[in-house]
């Protein structure tokens, strides 16, 4: 990152729900933003409420997060959908990264995405981990 830019501005604003996940990004222009639902899903879900088929992805899963992971949150999306989620530290003081994982009914991967947030909170880079690029 080479600068961050601080814009203050007074915009309407609109509610936005996504059916099947928690959290997504929307772009304003060329940027991606981070947003979350507000709604029935996201419910908080343990492991117990994961299907085998999940549980074994949810393993791999977090048995590819980089060292030095938060505790992974299970949030329950649409039609059996289920998102795991971690932050995990960054090497600059304040930063970090979330790595999300969308995962279908029958425990295949469907989306798979790793912010890279700043100290300051906002986001430098988000990666689609399933093709390598930019969503």
């Amino acid at each position: 990152m080479k600068a961050v830019h601080r814009y203050t501005a007074t915009n309407r604003t609109y509610n936005l729900t996504i059916e099947g996940v928690h959290t997504y990004y929307v772009l304003v222009g060329n940027t991606p933003i981070l947003v979350h639902n507000d709604g029935d899903d996201g419910e908080t879900l343990s492991r117990d409420d994961l299907s085998p088929e999940q549980l074994r992805n949810l393993k791999r899963y977090e048995k590819k997060l980089p060292a030095g992971a938060e505790p992974t949150v299970i949030t329950r999306g649409a039609n059996g959908a289920v998102q795991f989620e971690a932050k995990v530290p960054g090497r600059v003081p304040g930063s970090h990264a979330n790595y999300t994982k969308t995962v279908d009914a029958s425990g295949g991967t469907i989306g798979y995405l790793k912010t890279t947030v700043v100290p300051d909170g906002s986001v430098a880079h988000v990666k689609d981990k399933m093709t390598g690029g930019c969503p």
